[in-house]
């Protein structure tokens, strides 16, 4: 018999945000008066195929129960942040009641613009074709791209089959929990994907758009303020 196919979220907002330049983390920063990480919360726990969203925070958080979700439901927090988002991602992982054969998406609290049409495609990607390995939301390059050295440009690399790494990122638990048990620098990948390739499991892309970015610095942060202000609801 066949067990009912699950999928579970786990949102990674642990990061202290020094990049940003400011004092709070960057998750709990203001984008027309909701936090940063309201608009990725409020997306998936509104999809009624995700079983269960998990928030990943930092042990010591000190902002959240600042903060009003009470018009949110069905997610769990998780005191579980670790040196590094991989090491976060790997406490989370043993924390959740997960079956082996469940599906769990990683989303950066970073990146709150994600499409719902681009997660909806994903899940459906994710049901309809279980026996891939993995799924990784991604942005098509559309710029030259140059190799260099000592900022002098050695080559034009053809970006044919380039693309820019995003997420949500999709794998089996049984998978996940695994390999991130296993291995012991994890600190050294900069995101779900690069692990799981080291260790022969290679997802599928999901096309997505330059609206799903990462704030990552100031210079970010001040773009998602101005585009806050004038997304329509398929973003909130």
């Amino acid at each position: 018999m066949v067990s009912e196919l699950n999928i579970y979220t786990i949102i990674v907002a642990a990061g202290k945000g020094e990049r940003v330049g400011f004092n709070t983390p960057k998750q709990y920063l203001e984008l027309n008066n909701k936090k940063l990480l309201y608009y990725s919360l409020n997306k998936f726990t509104k999809v009624d195929s995700i079983k269960k969203t998990f928030v990943a925070l930092s042990k010591n958080d000190q902002f959240f129960d600042k903060e009003d979700y009470s018009d949110l439901s069905n997610f769990e927090i998780l005191l579980c942040g670790g040196k590094e988002r991989s090491h976060t991602i790997h406490n989370a992982l043993k924390m959740i009641n997960a079956e082996k054969n469940d599906w769990i998406l990683i989303h950066d609290a970073a990146r709150p613009f994600l499409n719902i049409k681009v997660l909806e495609n994903l899940i459906l990607c994710i049901k309809n074709q279980p026996e891939n390995n993995g799924y990784v939301v991604a942005e098509k390059v559309n710029s030259t791209i140059k190799k260099t050295k000592n900022m002098r440009i050695e080559k034009t690399i053809s970006r044919d089959d380039i693309w820019l790494a995003q997420t949500p990122q999709a794998f089996k638990f049984k998978d996940m929990i695994k390999i991130y048990g296993k291995i012991d620098n994890l600190d050294k990948y900069t995101d779900d994907s690069s692990i799981m390739e080291n260790h022969n499991i290679y997802p599928k892309i999901i096309n997505s758009d330059f609206m799903n970015f990462k704030i990552t610095t100031s210079e970010d942060y001040q773009i998602a303020k101005l585009i806050a202000k004038i997304i329509d609801a398929e973003f909130l």
